[in-house]
Order: C-alpha cells, then sequence, then structure tokens
C-alpha cells in the first residue's frame, strides 16, 4: 500500500503505542529523493521506518522535508506546551491548597478545564469497546475517557495523579445516583467516603467510615435491589482501595508513576465489571 497521508502514519503509532498491534507487525518504508542521497542528506534510497513501542518515531532521521507539514508539527507543540502547563498547575494547586474535602473537588475543576479543550472522540471509543456503557451514567463514560487520554498522553516521567482521580471520580459519580435517589441532598454527604461506608454497612454490618444514619440509609436496600440483580454480591470491598489511592494523588508530595496509574485502573476495572454484569 503506498499514501502520502501523515494521518494513516499517526494511526500506526497511535495502535503501536496503545498496544493494540505490536511495532513487529508493522513493516513501514520511505522513499528519499535521489538529490538528498546524492548530496549526503539521507544515507539510502529506501529508509525503514521504526517506530518504537512507546509510538514514537524519529521523523528527521526516517522522513524528507515536506511531508509532515509545519502546521502539524505547531500543533502538537501546542498540544505538549498546553499539557505541561496543565500538569504545573495541577501540581501548584496540590502544593498550595490546604488539605481538606475540597481539595479533590476543586483539582477535579482543573482537569476538566484541561480536558474541555481536547478531543476525546478517540477514547470515548476505546471506553466504548471495552465497557457496556449503556449500563453507567454518561457522566462516568466520559471521566473514563478523559482519564485514558490523560494516561495517554502523559510524559512518562510526569505525574498520573489526574489519570488515578478521574477513575475514582467515576465510581463516585456512580454510587452518587444511587444515594440521590434515596433522597440524599445534602453536598457533603454525596462523598466517597459516606458512600463507601454506608455500602460496607448495608453488605457486611460494620464499617470503618462513617456512613449515613440508618434513618437515611432506610430505603438502601430497595434501592439497590432495584437496580442490580444481585447486589451484595458488588464488590464493595474494593472502596476502600479505590478510595484512598484516589485521595492520596490530591495529596502534596503525591506523584504517582504510569504503573500505579495503570494498577489502580485495573482495580477500578474490577468493581465496573462486576457492577456493570449485575445492573438490571
Amino acid at each position: 500500500m503506498e499514501t502520502h497521508s501523515e494521518y494513516l502514519i499517526y494511526k500506526f503509532q497511535e495502535y503501536i503505542g496503545r498496544k493494540i498491534v505490536s511495532s513487529d507487525d508493522v513493516k513501514m518504508f520511505y522513499f528519499n529523493h535521489p538529490n538528498d542521497v546524492r548530496e549526503g542528506v539521507k544515507n539510502e534510497y529506501v529508509s525503514n521506518v521504526h517506530i518504537d513501542e512507546d509510538g514514537s518515531i524519529d521523523y528527521e532521521k526516517y522522513f524528507g522535508k515536506g511531508f509532515f507539514d509545519e502546521q502539524t508539527n505547531l500543533k502538537f507543540s501546542l498540544l505538549n506546551i498546553q499539557r505541561d502547563r496543565f500538569l504545573q498547575d495541577f501540581d501548584e494547586l496540590k502544593k498550595n491548597k490546604e488539605e481538606n474535602e475540597n481539595k479533590i473537588t476543586e483539582l477535579e475543576l482543573k482537569i476538566d478545564d484541561y480536558i474541555n479543550k481536547l478531543d476525546i472522540q478517540m477514547y470515548q471509543t476505546i471506553i466504548n469497546n471495552r465497557f457496556d456503557v449503556s449500563k453507567i451514567s454518561s457522566i462516568s463514560a466520559k471521566y473514563l475517557s478523559s482519564g485514558q487520554l490523560l494516561l495517554n498522553t502523559i510524559h512518562e516521567t510526569s505525574d498520573f495523579s489526574p489519570v488515578i482521580i478521574q477513575y475514582g471520580r467515576t465510581i463516585e459519580n456512580e454510587l452518587k445516583e444511587i444515594f440521590i435517589a434515596i433522597g440524599i441532598t445534602d453536598v457533603k454527604k454525596l462523598m466517597l467516603g459516606k458512600f463507601q461506608g454506608s455500602l460496607e454497612k448495608y453488605k457486611t454490618g460494620t464499617t470503618t467510615q462513617s456512613p449515613l444514619s440508618n434513618i437515611e440509609l432506610v430505603q438502601l436496600p430497595s434501592e439497590m435491589a432495584n437496580r442490580f440483580k444481585n447486589p451484595l454480591s458488588l464488590k464493595i470491598e474494593l472502596l476502600e482501595e479505590i478510595r484512598v489511592g484516589r485521595n492520596d494523588s490530591g495529596h502534596s508530595g503525591q506523584t504517582k508513576t504510569k504503573q500505579e496509574a495503570i494498577n489502580y485502573i485495573e482495580k477500578v476495572n474490577e468493581f465496573l465489571d462486576k457492577w456493570i454484569l449485575e445492573k438490571k
């Protein structure tokens, strides 16, 4: 197949970076201009283009001038600048804001401000293929999609806390719908710790968190039964790790690696898989 399309090459890079295909499965050749070879600009007429496992290509090494236009280079440069500025502002907010219950909310707003400037459609497709999104809210699906975008665009050596916050936010949002349905309107009670404590008490009778009052929890069993085929089989025990991981990501000095973010995602996915499976 012969192409002049830079977009096709970007798509190969994306699929390799996301491990959809292996770099060994993609063979790409670039035909250099004969004058470039004669003048010593290029060593050979045909370059065997190598795509690294993270999807990167040494463009100057393999491609001749003009294949990738300057507008595209400027666009990617701007996106990188915006990403780095967002991470810098996010880190400053973590350092300067007092440790209180509103801190996570302010960090979430900072993430929203950045994500709303970007195109997450590709990552929505990833989430749609991974989950039955008809069983979760559209807001939860957006949080998952934006988490995937952050996972794939944050530099390897940077803080992946925003990824963890978005995935933790997904679980909080899913749980929130249940508690709103039973009549909880107090914002301070619509938080992950309250949800965890109440659901642990519902499932096991005990909890280390501060649950809602017994009067407020009266309707919870019937609401759970209305929403789930077997609500007591839900993986409520994972909420402790999900909550702690999310909260830690908002603390000053807590820098999360990409692997820690991936591990957290696996925990959230485990919770969601059972959640979705049991949804009526």
